[in-house]
């Protein structure tokens, strides 16, 4: 007999869907850092946070992990499409670089760093000071978070005009500095420009690593719906957990939030790399739901051979339940596999790096069929 589940929308677009430069014209930032050139990640895109994670009364960030995105990727800030240009980083710092797409040229980069004795807040606003730039009032103080100093600058470099605007933090023992570099002929007075061109980039890079650092409140997470909490109830407590994944893995893991289908029994998680080293493992996510008498596992198994980009793999365990596991590359190399027991259906996705010319087969033989394995038995032994 044919066993039946349910394939909610999520589930079907993760199956359908996931078939899952230009140089800088202005000197570089002023911050006195080395240049360390790491292996390209992915850009981390978690789902949307129905509930939150618990977060640890003391946090440790993970300097390369509170930047933007990873090198290698561009990101999409406002609506707008960035470039990578170059990253640095090292053990009490990360730093990467971005041009805009669109004309007007625009720069920018954005550090996270441990202060050290000759690397502090005032140490570095003072050196911007004596390069003669003025201080500017920054749009939002981030709730007063800790000490903020907005600089600003015009220059000519023979080929171009422009202005060029750093905003500094200061919080805790850490430093995060944003630096833009924009091509412009305005004249007018270099608050007006900041306010109209520069703020609302400089701020949403600042706020998102103020975020992922946990030095301000994380955005309130969406309230459940009566529905939802009833579906978390049953099927939140199967999914494995932060410190459960991190025991499995050569590196940290951090759960960066849930989410509850609304309108449907499924649950996920979702985790990131929090490992200060070039691993391979990017991302993955967890996920359980019910079953559903209107749709067949052997359905889902045969879309997903038919797929000519879909490598579909075998795995060297034992499993005693219907199981199907592939792979794709797209850049990175990314893994689904999913699991009916019982009246559940558990689902793992993993996002790798694609080191030199490795093959979804040799990557998955390389630790991601054992890690797979081992986190689908820890949903079944929930």
């Amino acid at each position: 007999m044919k066993s039946k589940i349910s394939v909610f929308p999520l589930m079907i677009a993760i199956l359908l869907l996931s078939s899952c430069s230009k140089g800088q014209v202005i000197p570089p930032t002023l911050t006195p850092i080395p240049t360390i050139s790491p292996s390209p990640t992915a850009l981390p895109t978690p789902t949307q946070t129905s509930t939150p994670i618990p977060v640890a009364l003391v946090y440790s960030p993970v300097p390369r992990w509170m930047i933007l995105g990873q090198p290698g990727y561009g990101v999409e800030i406002l609506g707008e499409y960035w470039s990578y240009t170059n990253d640095r980083w090292g053990d009490t710092y990360a730093c990467i670089d971005y041009t805009r797409d669109t004309q007007p040229y625009l720069f920018f980069e954005e550090c996270f760093a441990f202060t050290q004795p000759d690397l502090t807040f005032e140490s570095q606003r003072d050196a911007i000071l004596r390069a003669g730039f003025e201080t500017l009032e920054p749009a939002t103080t981030f709730g007063s978070v800790g000490q903020i100093s907005l600089l600003a600058n015009g220059f000519d470099d023979n080929s171009s005009t422009g202005v060029k605007f750093f905003e500094l933090i200061g919080v805790d023992n850490y430093i995060l500095l944003v630096e833009m570099n924009m091509v412009t002929d305005d004249t007018s007075p270099l608050q007006s420009i900041y306010e109209k061109e520069a703020a609302d980039i400089i701020n949403y890079a600042l706020q998102n690593m103020l975020e992922k650092s946990h030095l301000v409140p994380l955005p309130t997470a969406t309230p459940l719906s009566p529905t939802q909490e009833g579906y978390y109830a049953e099927l939140g407590n199967k999914l494995i957990t932060e410190l459960e994944a991190s025991t499995l893995y050569e590196g940290t893991w951090e759960a960066l939030g849930d989410y509850i289908d609304p309108d449907n029994p499924m649950a996920c998680r979702d985790f990131e790399d929090r490992t200060n080293a070039d691993v391979l493992w990017v991302s993955f996510s967890n996920c359980v739901m019910l079953e559903n008498p209107n749709y067949e596992f052997d359905v889902l198994a045969e879309a997903i051979k038919k797929k000519s980009e879909n490598v579909v793999l075998q795995s060297s365990h034992q499993y005693d339940n219907q199981f199907v596991v592939y792979g794709k590359f797209k850049g990175h190399t990314y893994f689904y596999a999913y699991l009916l027991d019982g009246d559940h259906l558990y689902f793992v996705s993993l996002e790798s790096r694609t080191i030199g010319n490795a093959t979804v087969e040799n990557l998955f033989a390389r630790g991601v069929d054992d890690f797979i394995y081992a986190v689908l038995m820890s949903n079944l032994e929930k």
